[in-house]
């Protein structure tokens, strides 16, 4: 991205009166439209944006501390695209900040997904002394995403896939989430589940070949994908080098306990009483740490659609378990493809149960966790590569599109102190 200082004559609110539309006219009299404006990644120093335009065109973002007084302004270093990313950086913590993006001359308008100002978070107190990354739901081998079938095999949903059958969406979304982890300097990553499409060996084999080019010690969770089903072998464990799907490690203070959520025959969402009976024990051992647990699944008060979390008798019984201990900052889990916070007060206090979404398909990405002394702060970032934006605006159609919104999460379910 190239950052310029707006002229002092702009900075003086010179740009009130250019009242600039959403529609230009392009080469041969096309109009230019700016689609689907999202502000996706909100941190302490920066916020990044997303947008695609109905031909290609530049990409450049404006923002100041006042409404339409823009300071300076962010260009985005890509060619001509029509899938825009600008992220802008170098911002101050807990300042409101008001914006407005533009490709091809063209200004775009505030949207509910894109409202044109935000507000920076302010990190928790004291020293930062970790950080860490998930990434969950990646459906390696998969051909189509997105496809809803009711039976018996009536389409309720039709599917995308990806155009070229030598480069599948699976693998460069996946390499490129990883690859922006590497960049973003953590010191571990935990992948929660629905690490492949049908649990076939040779699809734990292409994830574990994407993973292993991580530079830091990654951990992996079984999601129902990943379930072992009548098979005597478990690739899962087997491939990944695991002696049993549930286990624990240990951050400086912190302990992190990965539990398996699924049933190993059907994959829906449950709680062995092996782990159970494993789980009160690791609490108990685990007093004076500050514990996060991590499942595939989600663990909800109340379950409305079935199979979208672990079922309530064992969703129950584990925030009973957990309910004694002051000690849990958070229950993190994927599986919906979907950002999104619940809260069990009676249970787990302020600790929120945060779902992600899915790194394969809209929106795309991996969740950055940065730890300090007095708390974490969560930000989602979706996945920036020419394809990957591509196909992050292609699947967001999922459905006639009317996932969007749900799986995108409300800004604060998405990046939160």
């Amino acid at each position: 991205m190239r950052r310029e200082r707006i002229p002092l004559l702009f900075s003086l609110c010179a740009l009130l009166a250019a009242g600039m539309g959403t529609y230009l006219q392009g080469e041969g009299g096309a109009e230019i439209e700016i689609l689907d404006p999202e502000l996706v990644t909100v941190t302490d120093t920066t916020f990044i944006l997303t947008w695609r335009t109905n031909l290609p065109t530049d990409a450049r973002v404006r923002y100041g501390t006042s409404p339409r007084c823009w300071e300076e302004v962010v260009r985005s270093a890509e060619e001509a695209t029509r899938y825009h990313m600008v992220e802008v950086g170098g911002l101050s913590p807990g300042v409101t900040y008001f914006y407005e993006i533009e490709s091809g001359g063209v200004t775009g308008r505030p949207t509910p997904l894109s409202p044109g100002v935000v507000q920076t978070l302010v990190p928790p107190p004291g020293p930062l002394r970790f950080r860490f990354a998930t990434m969950n739901d990646m459906h390696v081998g998969e051909e189509t995403a997105g496809l809803i079938l009711l039976p018996p095999d009536i389409e309720l949903c039709p599917g995308f896939s990806w155009p070229d059958p030598q480069t599948p969406y699976w693998r460069f979304m996946n390499e490129a989430a990883v690859a922006e982890i590497n960049e973003a300097g953590v010191d571990f990553v935990v992948v929660k589940g629905d690490i492949t499409a049908e649990a076939r060996r040779e699809e734990f084999v292409w994830a574990k070949e994407i993973l292993d080019a991580l530079t830091v010690p990654y951990y992996v969770l079984r999601g129902n994908h990943d379930r072992q089903g009548e098979r005597l072998d478990d690739p899962f464990l087997e491939v990944f080098g695991l002696d049993r799907s549930f286990y624990t490690f240990d951050e400086q203070d912190y302990r992190m306990i990965a539990l398996d959520s699924v049933e190993p025959r059907s994959g829906i969402g449950e709680i062995s009483e092996a782990q159970f009976e494993w789980l009160a024990e690791v609490l108990d051992e685990s007093r004076q740490k500050r514990v996060m647990i991590f499942l595939h699944h989600p663990v909800a008060l109340q379950v409305v659609t079935p199979g979208m979390a672990v079922r309530q008798p064992d969703a129950a019984r584990l925030l009973a378990l957990l309910a004694p201990y002051d000690n849990i900052v958070g229950i993190f889990s994927g599986h919906t493809h979907r950002n999104q916070i619940r809260f069990a007060p009676a249970s787990t206090g302020r600790a929120p149960l945060a779902e992600t979404a899915a790194t394969k398909e809209y929106p795309g990405g991996y969740t950055l966790y940065s730890v300090f002394e007095g708390g974490y702060m969560q930000s989602f970032y979706e996945v920036r590569c020419p394809e990957c934006r591509e196909w992050s605006e292609t699947t967001r159609q999922e459905c006639y599109g009317t996932l969007a919104r749900n799986k995108l999460g409300t800004l604060h379910e998405r990046n939160y102190v």
